[in-house]
């Protein structure tokens, strides 16, 4: 006599509930560490955010460095100027790939149908959307940390080899922080995202048109007050208020909605809206 098998893909819910081993929370999130960091794509998107994050911000900042060094303009002693540069590249690059991240984290085992098995020894499922969002924080900010410090360091090096100043005090750091946590906001996103449409293509292209074409489409609007009031709620204007700070003309345009501390609340908020999405989905629909 052959020992009968469970195929976790032709069982029911309350099957799934009930079979095979359970592992513990922290086994879990050993386990979403190990899955994120067994995909190859995970090592390409880091090191694609890391390369076009720099390559971007290295061209912003020798942009403006041009125009205080040849140019008829002259240096205006700003606190942490060349951050700010930095960040103009640095922020496009960190919602695309921070959004791919995060949907790609989700989406792939839907894709390769191993989200079964991943329920049958974790049938709560809440358990398994919040281990997915720890491992994807932690690993979305230790990238979006050495961007950051890699990019600004770029940025100071530039602008002192022209010989320019380069402050860096209390709204420097406030904008590198305000950067790292758009990327870890995006991830976070795309991860509810990626719950929410089980698909990398929908997913990603959500994502992409939540954080770039809601945008844009509402600054092409006319500008009124209800436009500007939801527009203040977008992911990439409250983005935009905290990794630019301080008295930059970029600042003082996108100083809405609460201003600096305002950015954070509203990006939380759409992360807290997108797991809460993906969790219903994950509670509701079998997988």
């Amino acid at each position: 006599m052959t020992a009968a098998t469970i195929d976790p893909r032709t069982m029911t819910r309350s099957e799934t509930a009930s079979a095979g081993p359970r592992l513990s929370f922290g086994g879990l999130i050993k386990s979403e560490a190990i899955k994120l960091l067994s995909l190859r794509s995970t090592y390409w998107g880091s090191l694609i955010t890391v390369v076009a994050a720099v390559g971007i911000a290295a061209m912003m900042t020798f942009s403006l460095a041009w125009v205080f060094t040849n140019g008829e303009a002259t240096q205006p002693v700003t606190d942490g100027l060349w951050v700010l540069a930095a960040n103009q590249g640095v922020a496009f690059v960190f919602a695309i790939t921070g959004v791919v991240m995060g949907v790609l984290v989700a989406a792939s085992e839907y894709a390769s149908g191993s989200i079964r098995s991943t329920l049958a020894v974790a049938p709560r499922r809440g358990w398994v959307l919040t281990a997915k969002a720890v491992v994807t924080l932690v690993y979305a900010l230790i990238v979006a940390a050495i961007t950051e410090a890699i990019a600004i360091g770029v940025a100071v090096l530039i602008a002192s080899s022209d010989g320019l100043a380069t402050p860096f005090g209390l709204d420097g750091l406030r904008m590198a922080l305000g950067a790292v946590f758009y990327f870890v906001a995006a991830a976070l996103v795309g991860l509810g995202l990626g719950f929410i449409l089980r698909s990398t293509a929908g997913g990603i292209t959500a994502g992409i048109g939540l954080f770039f074409v809601v945008d844009l489409v509402l600054r092409m609007a006319t500008a009124n007050d209800v436009v500007k009031a939801i527009r203040d709620v977008t992911p990439a204007a409250a983005g935009a208020r905290i990794y630019t700070v301080g008295e930059s003309a970029e600042a003082a345009v996108v100083q809405g909605l609460g201003g600096y501390g305002g950015g954070f609340v509203v990006l939380a908020a759409w992360i807290v809206a997108a797991l809460i999405g993906g969790y219903v989905v994950l509670k509701k629909r079998d997988a």
